[in-house]
């Protein structure tokens, strides 16, 4: 059974539902107007232009979200029998080195000096930022 032109017909509704709700039917005219060159120049081929641009952009964000979703569910059962495989194998000196570490017994240079008192110093002079 193929799932192609009606998935395609439900994704298109619900994408053009979804366009038009208030939130983002607002949002979608102020970013049209705003690139149009402000409020009151919001007319004729600038904003057909910049509507069309904008339009498109969306679009292929949603395409690149909805393309990269996909590909990382599809990847779950390789995954899955990548960790149940050889994750064994990893994690027991993954976390003897982490608890050396942890310990002070072995020193790694990229936390060297931001542990302790160095982070508490860098705290301190970020203020609320920090």
């Amino acid at each position: 059974m193929t799932h192609g032109i009606p998935s395609l017909l439900a994704a298109g509704w619900l994408g053009l539902l979804t366009s038009v709700s208030p939130c983002p039917l607002a949002g979608n005219l102020a970013a049209i107007c705003y690139m149009a060159g402000g409020t009151g120049r919001c007319s004729g081929p600038a904003a057909l232009r910049a509507g069309l641009c904008y339009t498109l952009g969306r679009a292929a964000a949603y395409a690149a979200l909805a393309s990269a979703l996909s590909w990382g569910l599809l990847a779950v059962p390789r995954t899955a029998f990548f960790l149940e495989t050889h994750m064994n194998r990893l994690m027991g000196p993954l976390l003897v080195a982490t608890g050396a570490v942890l310990l002070g017994w072995l020193r790694l240079p990229a936390f060297g000096p931001r542990t302790g008192a160095g982070a508490r110093h860098l705290a301190d002079r970020g203020g609320a930022w920090g």
